[in-house]
């Protein structure tokens, strides 16, 4: 497996139909590369920005607050479709967001915020 920009080139020949992934981040600048992991093996398999109008629409005092970028993820990017064509074939993926993962980075801020 070839890395690029840190990340192991992703095959999409295979991967499946459907991908359930997590959506973590370092920091909560509108510049910080998220990044689309998946949830069974762990492995990143690519990065994005996030688009400045989602980061407005959700971002408070130029802020992005975990709670906020969470509901982004399960708003936003709770499940997103993909189309590869290599060469006179396609292949349609859809990313779905692990909901037990949200469920658990939830509750996660429930004990920091009560610690």
């Amino acid at each position: 497996m070839s890395m690029a920009t840190g990340l192991a080139v992703l095959d999409l020949n295979a991967l499946a139909p459907t991908t359930r992934v997590q959506i973590p981040f370092g920091r909560a600048e509108p510049e910080a590369s998220w990044t689309i992991t998946r949830s069974d093996t762990g492995e990143s398999m690519f990065t994005f920005d996030l688009p400045a109008e989602l980061f407005e629409r959700h971002a408070a005092d130029g802020v992005l607050t975990r709670r906020a970028a969470l509901n982004l993820k399960e708003d936003v990017f709770g499940q997103f479709t993909a189309i590869y064509s290599p060469q006179d074939a396609f292949r349609v993926f859809n990313f779905v967001l692990d909901q037990e993962w949200a469920t658990q980075v939830t509750e996660d801020l429930g004990r920091r915020r009560r610690a």
